[in-house]
């Protein structure tokens, strides 16, 4: 098969953060069959949008295989299956213009179906899981395609099989039930969150890979960050956003040291002031230092 490669590629137009990092091998299947061709052949790191994902400055090693064609939707009528690179705010329009609901939470997270899938995304009352049918995943193990239905499969806050034991599956696509409702109230669900999601949180105007940390057990991590007075705290060209303290974002070219080490100071200054260890939701790609390994536990 003759599939798209590059090597030493500059990763910076294929991450919100806008982190400049050369991946050294770095492949976009144009479908299906080229992803499972890979699979067979690489021990590649799967990813869709990269919309939660920070890589190393100092580049990345691994084959990185990108999702970005895997975007095809199939309406099978009482359900619709999406592949897994499909991004979250075309699969919400979509659900718009067919009159299904469930999926309004999507239209402002720059995500993709498989992403939200392998981090069990949730907002505003609803998760990725709600109107969940199956997966269909390759199997690592047993080198071949199969489809784990949703009883098969754990969800917790921000907690999967997937994520869990990432050596397992890859996920290729995810069918959904489709539950009916008027497009009138869609669209007026999805303009209200889009506008909570505007005033509430940086624009991706100003990179960044959403939520930095998981919210603590019945605590608001943005909260904690705020009453230590880490909003607007910066190191080189990375800053606690303003609007909204758990984001962190690339406000002047940061290096991924920039966002490390912000990271670092928040973990350690809440948890000597609160007792709390804060939990990464993003994640780190790339060669590991002292504090990324204490930072995601490696």
């Amino acid at each position: 098969m003759n599939i798209e490669s590059y090597q030493n590629l500059n990763l910076k137009p294929y991450n919100t953060y806008g982190i400049k990092s050369i991946g050294k091998n770095v492949y976009f299947p144009k479908n299906e069959d080229e992803l499972i061709c890979l699979l067979k052949t690489k021990k590649g790191i799967v990813i869709g949008n990269a919309s939660n994902i920070l890589f190393s400055s100092s580049g990345v090693e691994e084959d990185l295989i990108f999702l970005k064609n895997l975007n095809k939707i199939k309406d099978n009528g009482e359900t619709v299956y999406a592949e897994a690179g499909v991004k979250s705010p075309v699969f919400s329009n979509y659900a718009l213009d067919c009159g299904f609901t469930g999926f309004e939470f999507l239209i402002p997270i720059p995500s993709t179906i498989g992403g939200n899938i392998y981090m069990n995304a949730s907002a505003h009352g609803e998760a990725i899981s709600d109107y969940l049918v199956s997966v269909r995943v390759w199997d690592k193990d047993d080198n071949k395609v199969l489809e784990l239905q949703k009883d098969e499969i754990s969800f917790l806050y921000r907690k999967t099989t997937f994520n869990q034991n990432p050596n397992k599956y890859v996920i290729l696509g995810a069918t959904f039930k489709k539950r009916k409702k008027d497009k009138s109230e869609i669209s007026t669900l999805m303009e209200n969150i889009k506008k909570i999601r505007w005033e509430k949180q940086p624009s991706l105007k100003t990179p960044n890979a959403g939520s930095v940390f998981k919210n603590p057990e019945g605590l608001s991590a943005g909260k904690l960050i705020e009453e230590i007075g880490f909003k607007g705290k910066k190191s080189g060209g990375a800053m606690v956003s303003l609007v909204h303290a758990n984001f962190i974002v690339n406000e002047d070219n940061a290096t991924s040291d920039d966002i490390v080490n912000l990271m670092y100071e928040i973990q350690e200054s809440v948890y000597n002031k609160f007792k709390v260890r804060l939990e990464p939701e993003i994640i780190y790609i790339g060669k590991n230092t002292e504090k990324t390994e204490k930072i995601w536990k490696k």
